[in-house]
C-alpha cells in the first residue's frame, strides 16, 4: 500500500502526498469497505458502524502516510 502510494505521489507531483492519499484511499479502499459492509449479512445498523470505523481507520492512515511520504 505505502509503495503504490510512493509511487503515486512521485508520478503526479500537482498534488501534496495527502491529497494524492485521499485520492487513492477514496478509489480504492473506500468501495472495497462498502462492499464487504454491505454484503456481511449484519443488520443495516451493523453495517454503518463497521463501514465507518473501518474507513474512517483507512483514511487516517492514508492522510499520514500521504503527509509522511509527501515532505
Amino acid at each position: 500500500m505505502i509503495f503504490i502510494l510512493y509511487t503515486y505521489i512521485q508520478k503526479v507531483p500537482e498534488f501534496s502526498g495527502v491529497e494524492n492519499a485521499l485520492l487513492i484511499c477514496f478509489a480504492f479502499v473506500v468501495p472495497t469497505f462498502a462492499a464487504a459492509s454491505m454484503w456481511s449479512g449484519d443488520s443495516r445498523k451493523v453495517q454503518i458502524q463497521k463501514f465507518l470505523l473501518q474507513t474512517g481507520y483507512a483514511i487516517i492512515s492514508f492522510i499520514v502516510f500521504g503527509a509522511v511520504l509527501g515532505i
